[in-house]
């Protein structure tokens, strides 16, 4: 039952609750709201505003929910829209008419507000311990190399010298910074705003001071309209997190220069300075170098590999080489995952329109590059686009980016590429929001015991069949030309087995991120009819029973 259902006659329309409904998303905000709802269930008991058998009655079904919860036994609603109308509906049905006098002298909003507030007063803190051990680090870090003399750079270019410590210290004082902006918004928030009500409080005779010392606030908020109003804590906490996320992204990407195929082989032979420089990184934890960029594949810069390879290997160290093709190295020296030398999807994202197409035909090249580049090796070209167009409606946009074919195209990639080292090409909200898709990815290994090429023709499709231990998947491209394909699973052994299909939906020509799921039995004998759209795909995960 909806708050405000008795507004209407007749039962709302599912895509219309689909809309309505954020339990997707603040189902993560369970802890936060039971809390918040037994603070609030003391109160009225104790403010005679219920019996205070009802309120303990409530908080004791709100204990065995959380347990519920915690262990997994619980299944949200989308008919009861959000969190707070989740945990009530399943607490009056375990505790009766008593779980709905819990909704007594608050509203939604300033339950929403309490609730959001908690998260981020408990995340905080955590957050802030993460970069103080990091701080931590870097001061050790510089102490150990007071004398250390290294070359400071401006515009990528050499400039000055100084020291590796003076070098550490710069960022753990950057991060110093980003600690005391959360501890600033930490402090801000620390004020309760449950009481506030929808935006003018209530006429019982609520005891706010009593539910902000509950929840462990400083001090319940000065003014009800804007406890429910203004998220001005969630926008401050968000900027201070920017400003971190760049520090981290600014050293991450100081350490990947330090790693350049020129800073370490100065563009040729390597020097016995490498072997320290690749020793001293290996001593202190670090597993491996992305090694960027080769602009190059001459016989120097070739040879230089294999010297590199070697040191790296001596020292238990893995390499990611970006910039150079896959030339077979990695069959002699394993401790190479992965070679770019691809056009990957980062550059379809952005590609300009010609005469009302892209100008690069990437579904074309998506099934070219495995009969070409691929046989020679691994190749990172960061699939898994969850925007996905056709050919006729793709669009470079910067804050939209998109790719060129369907969804179950970029599927299909993590089986049909080759890649050791496998990335995700679009923004974790996107992933989150497409939860079944990406579950499936997520179950895609990035090695494999068996390869088998199951049919194609260059430039025009392809599929492969791979094989993890007793799990075979599955995965089939095509150009922009839509096509039938019989998918022969004969490579199977005996038995059954459960195959978990993604395919192209039926407006996938119209509409590239339209897919259909299905779950089936399938053995050795089957032949399977596939349906590639446009630019389509087709992928599968197939389980022995």
């Amino acid at each position: 039952m909806k708050l405000w259902a008795g507004r209407f006659q007749k039962e709302t329309d599912t895509l219309v609750n689909d809309f309505n409904s954020s339990i997707g998303f603040d189902a993560r905000l369970y802890k936060q709201d039971i809390q918040g709802s037994m603070a609030h269930a003391a109160m009225l008991g104790r403010q005679g505003i219920i019996e205070e058998h009802e309120a303990e009655k409530i908080i004791n079904g709100l204990k065995t929910i959380l347990s519920e919860i915690e262990g997994d036994g619980v299944e949200f609603s989308l008919d009861n829209e959000d969190i707070h109308m989740n945990i009530e509906a399943m607490l009056t049905q375990r505790i009766g008419d008593a779980g709905k006098r819990l909704h007594t002298a608050r509203s939604r909003n300033d339950q929403v507000a309490v609730d959001t507030r908690l998260y981020v007063k408990e995340e905080i803190p955590v957050l802030i311990g993460k970069v103080l051990d990091l701080e931590r680090v870097l001061v050790k870090k510089a102490k150990a190399h007071l004398d250390t003399v290294m070359p400071g750079y401006t515009h990528l270019q050499r400039a000055q010298p100084t020291t590796f410590a003076h070098y550490m210290m710069a960022y753990a004082n950057m991060f110093k910074r980003d600690v005391t902006r959360l501890e600033d918004c930490l402090e801000r928030l620390d004020e309760c705003p449950l009481g506030a009500g929808a935006l003018a409080t209530t006429t019982y005779p609520v005891d706010r001071f009593q539910t902000a010392k509950a929840l462990g606030f400083r001090k319940p908020t000065d003014n009800s309209m804007d406890s429910v109003s203004d998220r001005d804590y969630a926008i401050e906490l968000l900027s201070a997190l920017s400003i971190l996320m760049m520090h981290l992204s600014r050293f991450s990407e100081e350490i990947i220069l330090w790693a350049s195929w020129r800073n370490l082989t100065g563009g040729g032979d390597i020097s016995p300075a490498v072997e320290q420089v690749i020793s001293h990184y290996a001593q202190m934890g670090i597993k491996g170098f992305k090694i960027d960029f080769f602009d190059r594949d001459d016989q120097l810069a070739i040879s230089s590999t294999e010297q590199l390879a070697a040191c790296a290997a001596k020292h238990h160290m893995l390499l990611d080489l970006h910039g150079l093709k896959p030339f077979g190295i990695q069959r002699a020296y394993p401790n190479i995952l992965n070679f770019e030398g691809v056009k990957g999807l980062e550059n379809s994202k952005w590609e300009p329109i010609v005469n009302g197409a892209p100008l690069h035909d990437f579904p074309r090249y998506d099934v070219t590059a495995p009969y070409l580049r691929q046989l020679a090796g691994p190749m990172d070209y960061t699939p898994g686009a969850m925007v996905n167009a056709t050919r006729s409606l793709f669009r470079s946009v910067n804050d939209h980016p998109m790719s060129q074919g369907t969804r179950v195209h970029q599927m299909a990639m993590y089986t049909v590429f080759e890649a050791p080292l496998q990335m995700l090409a679009d923004s974790p909200s996107k992933y989150m929001k497409e939860q079944e898709c990406t579950d499936f990815i997520a179950k895609v290994p990035t090695t494999f015991d068996e390869t088998i090429a199951l049919d194609g023709k260059i430039a025009e499709y392809i599929t492969i069949a791979r094989r993890k231990g007793n799990t075979w998947f599955v995965g089939s491209m095509t150009n922009w030309t839509p096509r039938s394909c019989t998918i022969d699973l004969s490579f199977l052994s005996e038995g059954n087995y459960e195959a978990e299909i993604f395919a192209d939906g039926i407006n996938a020509d119209r509409e590239a991120t339209d897919y259909k799921k299905e779950v089936r039995i399938v053995t050795a004998k089957d032949k399977l009819n596939v349906q590639l759209a446009p630019g389509g795909g087709w992928t599968a995960r197939i389980t022995k029973k």
